[in-house]
């Protein structure tokens, strides 16, 4: 049977993966080194493929305007966005392909994950953060932002769709 493991939310920002044995132990943190004190207090158990019971019930919910927090391929969403694709997912969430049926356009659109949302003010700094992309304005090198959206309750980044490898490429 796997350890049981938890997440400690680093003041930097950092997400740290604590194992049962940790706890009560001091650790460094892998991105700013500062000294952390894993208390249960400040831990949030995993309990399935890495998210609380609170990150998958909000995984699953609705917001106020009828919108699915998660989208599958095939979701229209609003009569608007169609989901088209799942582009990638990672640590901080998934980006979708949608069409735009209105502009007949596809647009890649940023959703943060259930844990940031979670967060105190974490979904306020996701869109801050969204805003300061926005107002980078046009560059060639530069990925657009046209808009933030909150939809399922859940704030989303509604970015040029670029076709072609990955960033790492």
């Amino acid at each position: 049977m796997p350890p049981i493991q938890f997440r400690y939310n680093c003041p930097c920002g950092a997400e740290l993966l604590i194992e049962e044995k940790q706890v009560g132990m001091e650790g460094k943190c892998a991105e700013c080194g500062r000294t952390v004190l894993a208390t249960r207090e400040h831990l949030v158990p995993l309990l399935h493929n890495g998210q609380s019971d609170e990150e998958i019930l909000m995984s699953k919910s609705v917001g106020p305007d009828g919108v699915s927090v998660e989208w599958n391929i095939g979701d229209v969403i609003l009569n608007v966005y169609e989901v088209t694709d799942l582009l990638g997912e990672g640590g901080m969430g998934k980006v979708y392909k949608v069409l735009h049926r209105g502009w007949n356009m596809p647009l890649a659109v940023k959703s943060p994950r259930a844990r940031t949302m979670l967060r105190e003010k974490g979904a306020r700094n996701f869109e801050k953060e969204c805003e300061t992309w926005v107002n980078l304005g046009l560059h060639p090198h530069v990925v657009s932002c046209y808009y933030v959206r909150r939809l399922g309750g859940v704030p989303r980044v509604f970015a040029e769709y670029v076709d072609g490898q990955s960033l790492w490429h």
